[in-house]
């Protein structure tokens, strides 16, 4: 079983728990969506894999980020995950123009995404959903930043939950998954 220190608080975001069902020999993981005010997404990023997004429970809306002559203005940064011993953000950027595609996502609905594609997610209160990363395939991840709305902080974010918290969200990821079967 997977070890309580996989759990985590405020994952990206404040509103927002993830736990690492298992890690071998790919990884699956959940997240638990909390609170009922405020910002309700991430700033735009892809990934060091390619994903499969399957909502659970509540509803997300999914953009998709593609590049055009005619989109919003964005700052491409790089990143390395702190978590995982990088340097964090990029200080330097690069501004450029990215056309947005949406799709409301409904428990059941999957989508996948190569580990190149830029998205970002916008949850309701109680939004469950689970990620399954492929095959680890670069360690730098590109985040977008949306001025005025994105930023590039990680205060107070990433809180180890114990293990009591961990088997918690477990039992609730488990029994959604339960119940789709």
């Amino acid at each position: 079983m997977t070890q309580p220190s996989k759990g985590l608080f405020h994952c990206h975001h404040p509103n927002v728990s993830s736990i690492v069902l298992w890690d071998s020999p790919l990884m699956k993981r959940s997240f638990i969506a909390s609170g009922n005010s405020g910002q309700r997404t991430v700033a735009p990023h892809s990934h060091r894999s390619s994903i499969r997004l399957t909502m659970l429970r509540g509803a997300l809306i999914h953009y998709l980020f593609v590049p055009s002559s005619y989109g919003q203005v964005t700052q491409k940064h790089t990143y390395r995950s702190v978590l995982l011993g990088g340097s964090g953000f990029s200080a330097d950027f690069e501004e450029v123009p990215m056309a947005i595609h949406s799709r409301q996502m409904t428990p059941g609905d999957k989508i996948i995404l190569s580990y190149q594609d830029i998205h970002t997610v916008e949850w309701n209160a109680d939004a469950v959903w689970i990620v399954d990363e492929g095959p680890l395939m670069t360690e730098e991840t590109t985040v977008l930043v949306r001025p005025g709305k994105d930023n590039l902080t990680t205060e107070g974010l990433y809180r180890p939950m114990s293990q009591e918290e961990y088997l918690q969200h477990f039992d609730l990821v488990w029994q959604l998954m339960a119940d789709r079967m």
